[in-house]
């Protein structure tokens, strides 16, 4: 993957100095992923979860078509010009314009109703359990993958750390029988001296 990437950005070059697209130049901003680690820690928490993410970015698009289609057979005039053409047109528009405005829902797009309308309870039904369904449960588990993802993240980088200072990086050596060892042969800090001179771990390389 790394080596993909930087033939992409070679190709990037390429196509900004030898076409003209110096837009492409852009890209490049995208390697402080690579050289930071702390953006790289954002993207692998992101990516880690990537197949668990593209289901339920699948499952928001099920769910979206099955509000479409119900949408396109009861209130198709009150969607206006979002609905008028066919279940698949109704399901972009959906999934395009009700995500894009500040509160996710159908809302936007369709015709004001007030109680005194005769389809006010079908409507009500409608508009708040797509908002609860996609505009909160789903949406709030595509956050949910992520933040477990840096959870995760956060506590393999405590496990290693907490590893390097309670064990030897060679040889697994708990720290306390190597200070017992080294303070009875006079050495007083005798973890350091081991990492340092017994079992350097750049001597292994």
């Amino acid at each position: 993957a790394y080596i993909a990437w930087r033939i992409a950005l070679l190709c990037f070059c390429g196509g900004a100095l030898f076409f003209g697209h110096f837009w492409l130049f852009s890209f490049l901003l995208l390697d402080f992923f690579c050289q930071n680690t702390l953006l790289a820690t954002v993207l692998k928490a992101i990516s880690a979860p990537a197949r668990s993410l593209m289901m339920t970015f699948l499952g928001a698009v099920i769910v979206t078509f099955v509000y479409a289609a119900v949408g396109f057979h009861f209130f198709r005039y009150e969607f206006g010009d979002y609905c008028n053409a066919n279940i698949l047109t109704c399901t972009e528009n959906i999934l395009y314009q009700g995500t894009r405005n500040g509160i996710i829902g159908l809302s936007s797009m369709m015709h004001t109703v007030m109680p005194s309308n005769e389809d006010w309870l079908e409507r009500l039904f409608y508009d708040i359990s797509y908002f609860v369904v996609y505009g909160i449960m789903i949406l709030n588990t595509i956050v949910g993958l992520i933040v477990d993802s840096f959870g995760a993240l956060r506590h393999e980088q405590e496990q290693r750390e907490r590893n390097l200072d309670t064990q030897a990086f060679i040889s697994c050596i708990d720290r306390k029988k190597i200070d017992a060892v080294a303070q009875a042969q006079g050495i007083s800090d005798g973890f350091a001296y081991h990492e340092t001179r017994r079992q350097n771990k750049w001597d292994y390389m």
